[in-house]
């Protein structure tokens, strides 16, 4: 089971995703990204995106994957409502390759919350607890 709630954080945005393994959990995380900025559940699967990303740890791929998620809405205007991610680890990297699900962004549809400026690796943490993998990162708005 994934999912994601959004934590108290003085000036910046703050996500905790969670999964019952890392790719639902980088899957939550991406769902959230959405989340912050529109209303999601207003997104129709009308085009497919594959999205490839790579780090040299975990936290610099989850860095890379969603400041990908936020230059591609800021370059080719899509937003996605669902994700299917898989990770493999290349030697001494680690390599992302997804399938998002959206459209193009309306802004009469999908509403406007904050902008997301960029991702940080401020209070970024990954870790396994009580079986599910958990993610925490913040974006900075």
């Amino acid at each position: 089971m994934k999912g994601y709630r959004f934590l108290e954080h003085t000036a910046d945005i703050k996500v905790e995703a969670w999964g019952d393994t890392l790719e639902e959990a980088f899957e939550a995380a991406a769902m959230a990204f959405t989340d912050i900025f529109i209303h999601r559940d207003r997104v129709d699967k009308k085009v497919s995106r594959n999205i490839s990303v790579e780090g040299f740890d975990l936290m610099s791929l989850l860095f890379n994957w969603i400041e990908e998620l936020i230059v591609i809405f800021e370059i080719e205007n899509l937003v996605f409502t669902d994700y299917k991610v898989g990770i493999e680890k290349n030697g001494e990297n680690y390599r992302l390759e997804a399938v998002a699900w959206g459209e193009e962004y309306n802004r009469e549809k999908h509403g406007s919350k904050v902008h997301v400026k960029a991702m940080t690796y401020h209070e970024m943490e990954i870790k396994e607890e009580d079986g599910r993998h958990v993610l925490t990162y913040v974006v900075d708005i």
